[in-house]
């Protein structure tokens, strides 16, 4: 669950209210995320009525909002920190300018003005106060002045439209919890050195952070800490001019589908052209290949000096020398064989995911690669092919009406473009859940966007969702010895790829727990709300790991000995920890039951 400060958010409410808070807060309360989705409706009864259109803010500041939904505050000095005048139109304002001579914004100041989409800040405002932007949920741009200094803390706090922010020169400090829950910030630039950050400023959300690192202070800032998120710290030079690439290859155009995905790779410096030309349609060669993830390491800080192999046809003066190096010592590639590296050879598809694959440290996957194609895939780059697919790295191609793989098909320069941004910056959920997965989040998985009712209507729509998956366990024969076998079990089909790895991964664990019995979707009568109905729910080795009331009365299974039958699930084992890992409650946590076979994706 995601922590909050109730303080903070109450005292949002009673300024926008202009009321005065009569009540103390504790202010190490937490609460749910179904609190702030309480919270617009008091905002929403509030702005029903007509508000003022202007008025003072501030001992020599006024405000006007105008027509359009354009709120603009003059004058000079700091805004009041009490009642702002603007709190009953607030939901009319949709573009904020704070003009020359402002000195700050005042906390909470725009707290749930949910259609604001636009801000600019005079260069003369120094400081914005805590919470200023809270939860402006259709926040797309700001532009802050060039005499920013101070950030406060949860500043742009849900701000969950904002996609980039440019950070000025003269920030010294970032607040506690600054950028936290946006999770449509993908770019964060900094111009000058590294300023103060705060606990749990990028939390829970998954960015690139731009810093310039001739500046002072980022190499103690990057240090294996990402601040509450997961941060991709990437060097950049802040006097670099970009300009749009149709203005830089004359074949590439706005229509062009790869358009953005080249705007990508040209604006990090990964792939570059010839003679005004990008060559989207040309194949991408091996050279090309580790020259593009040796530019990355060395954006990203991770390079490490390697000792790499020896090549007959690459020689320490070839333009890619450094790159083969580096990414042959780290094991990216091994040449092909015959001591050759061939780096004008074309890349295929799935040399390029086994590519990625490596330079992503070759993590631990299994399942099933569900494409008609999949069987063209060579042994070698299954694990790296079935990654990139879960990774949304790969998505196929549209072959007459067929969704095809084409791993043994060159991989195209725009192609390549394509899969480097979907690697380095990932965005939509992937094929396999988290335990950080918002109850929106999984509705949207197993419903589709903005679905509110947890459930199917009939038998025969909740049939339309399910699929077969096959798994290997370990099981015990009655000498005692472990075996490996295979169990078939029906699950939702957006939880296959989940369900497949986790199982993989205890089967690979070396705990080799045994599983003789998985169940999985059931259809329990148009009248139940049980998960198993949606396929969303599994139970392992049922007469061992019982359902009981909290007395330990047998309702379903036997009995639960976990360190005494082998088949009872510890709390502690693979099982749970993998279960826990990918998103899915465990029922032997049930406050009023326990039912120690029962995995849970909605942990019902």
């Amino acid at each position: 669950m995601n922590k909050r400060r109730l303080a903070g958010c109450m005292s949002a409410v009673f300024l926008l209210t202009g009321a005065t808070a009569a009540l103390a807060v504790d202010s190490g309360a937490v609460y749910s995320d179904n609190v702030g989705k309480q919270v617009p409706a008091f905002i929403q009864q509030m702005t029903e009525e007509k508000g003022a259109t202007g008025g003072s803010c501030g001992t020599n500041l006024t405000w006007q909002l105008d027509d359009a939904g354009t709120l603009t505050i003059s004058g000079t000095g700091e805004m009041a920190s009490d009642s702002f005048g603007w709190e009953e139109s607030s939901a009319a304002i949709q573009k904020v300018v704070v003009t020359e001579g402002v000195t700050s914004i005042a906390p909470y100041a725009f707290a749930w003005c949910e259609n604001l989409t636009d801000v600019t800040l005079a260069d003369s405002v120094q400081s914005i106060g805590e919470s200023a932007f809270n939860a402006c949920y259709s926040l797309k741009s700001i532009e802050l002045g060039n005499g920013l200094t101070t950030i406060e803390d949860w500043v742009f706090e849900r701000c969950t439209d904002l996609e980039q922010i440019r950070i000025p020169a003269d920030v010294q400090s970032i607040g506690r919890g600054a950028f936290s829950e946006c999770g449509s910030l993908k770019r964060i630039y900094f111009y000058s050195a590294a300023p103060a950050f705060g606990d749990d400023i990028f939390e829970n959300i998954k960015t690139t952070v731009y810093y310039p690192a001739d500046e002072a202070g980022w190499d103690a800032v990057t240090q294996g800490n990402t601040y509450g998120g997961t941060v991709c710290w990437r060097k950049w030079n802040p006097d670099r001019v970009i300009v749009p690439v149709d203005e830089v290859y004359d074949d590439v155009t706005q229509q062009d589908w790869f358009y953005d995905k080249v705007q990508y790779v040209y604006d990090h410096e990964l792939m570059v052209g010839d003679q005004n030309l990008f060559m989207p349609n040309d194949s991408l060669t091996r050279a090309m290949a580790v020259q593009i993830l040796y530019a990355n390491a060395k954006a990203c800080g991770t390079y490490e000096d390697v000792t790499g192999k020896t090549f007959d046809d690459v020689t320490p003066e070839d333009w890619f020398y450094d790159a083969v190096q580096w990414a042959s010592g780290k094991g990216i590639t091994s040449g092909t064989g015959d001591g050759k590296f061939d780096p004008n050879t074309a890349v295929t598809r799935e040399q390029f995911a086994v590519f990625l694959y490596q330079d992503a440290g070759a993590p631990f996957v299994g399942g099933t690669i569900r494409f008609p194609d999949a069987d063209s895939v060579s042994s070698w780059a299954k694990d790296a092919t079935l990654w990139a697919i879960r990774s949304g790295i790969i998505s196929g191609s549209d072959e007459n009406g067929t969704l095809l793989l084409r791993p043994q098909g060159n991989a195209t320069r725009a192609e390549t473009a394509t899969m480097l941004m979907k690697y380095l910056e990932p965005s939509g959920p992937t094929a396999l859940t988290s335990s950080d997965e918002t109850e929106e989040e999984r509705m949207a998985r197993i419903f589709g966007d903005g679905a509110t009712t947890r459930k199917y209507s009939s038998e025969e729509e909740a049939e339309q969702f399910q699929t077969y998956v096959t798994v290997k366990v370990w099981d015990i024969n009655s000498k005692g010895v472990k075996y490996t076998n295979t169990l078939r079990f029906r699950i939702h089909i957006a939880l296959a790829d989940t369900i497949e790895q986790i199982f993989a991964e205890i089967y690979a664990s070396g705990e080799q727990f045994p599983i003789y019995s998985i169940g999985g979707y059931s259809w329990r009568g148009d009248d139940s709300n049980s998960e198993y109905c949606l396929g969303t729910a599994l139970d392992i080795n049922p007469n061992e790991n019982y359902q009981c009331k909290n007395d330990g009365t047998a309702l379903v299974g036997s009995y639960w000995k976990p360190g005494e039958d082998p088949y009872s699930i510890p709390e502690d084992g693979i099982v749970v920890q993998t279960f826990n890992k990918y998103g899915f409650r465990w029922g032997g946590t049930f406050r009023n039951s326990k039912d120690y076979m029962h995995f849970s994706y909605f942990g019902t």
